[in-house]
């Protein structure tokens, strides 16, 4: 492919997911945020509105549309751990009424491949871009744990909603745990009582990823949280999933 083709390739892909992100944007407010010319946005747009993968609400504004989903639902089927994770999921929660998450890190942002809990109200789902605070989260301190620790220091360092003593008592809990013992585990973390949670290499090869355990009400133990955990990931990673 010419390098031109690549370069459109590529501002394609970022023009979807900025309409993806801001839900409904036109092309002028993309030019702006690209810094390109209005008729280059409209171009990119005009060819991702042909494919089906955006839509126009109205005259002037864009939105994703239903081919992103079924791109999506393609792709997915390279990822053999978005259906172990689901699976591992529900049966941890059904287990022992806990949540239970597995998410990977792209681009300093959690994508959830399954998420399941009694605590939220919200229905099963799959898979979730989520800009939450990765300091807010276990998976997200454990996936940036893994992925660049030194990263993690300052990016919690540079938290504005973190006062630096804080920032630096809750870097060194994570990096002790996860050199000394291979998992997080934190009590009374925000809104939960309990949070714990493990990284591990995605069996495919694609990457990190981690699992997590948590409960708004329900309380488990460290070393109980530790013994599930990794049970879990050793079935997800040899294929054996259910739980007994």
């Amino acid at each position: 492919m010419a390098i031109d083709g690549i370069q459109s390739v590529d501002r394609s892909l970022e023009i979807l997911r900025i309409v993806a992100e801001r839900k409904r944007v036109t092309a002028t407010e993309l030019a702006g945020i690209l810094g390109i010319h209005q008729s280059s946005a409209s171009r990119h747009l005009k060819s991702l509105y042909d494919a089906g993968y955006v839509r126009k609400p109205d005259f002037h504004s864009f939105a994703p549309d239903y081919g992103v989903l079924l791109f999506a639902g393609t792709a997915m089927k390279a990822f053999p751990l978005v259906e172990s994770s689901a699976e591992i999921c529900s049966g941890i929660s059904a287990k022992y009424g806990v949540g239970a998450a597995v998410a990977v890190l792209v681009r300093n942002r959690i994508v959830y491949l399954s998420w399941i809990s009694p605590d939220d109200k919200k229905t099963f789902h799959i898979v979730d871009e989520s800009d939450f605070p990765v300091s807010k989260s276990s998976l997200g301190l454990v996936l940036s744990h893994m992925d660049d620790s030194r990263a993690l220091r300052k990016r919690l360092l540079g938290d504005k909603e973190m006062k630096r003593a804080d920032a630096e008592k809750l870097f060194k809990l994570v990096d002790t745990q996860i050199r000394g013992r291979g998992f997080l585990y934190l009590n009374d973390f925000y809104v939960n009582r309990f949070n714990a949670a493990i990284g591990f290499e995605s069996p495919d090869g694609s990457g990190n990823a981690a699992l997590a355990i948590f409960s708004k009400d329900n309380l488990i133990g460290e070393e109980k949280a530790e013994k599930i955990l990794k049970e879990s990931v050793s079935k997800m990673i040899i294929g054996k999933i259910t739980i007994k």
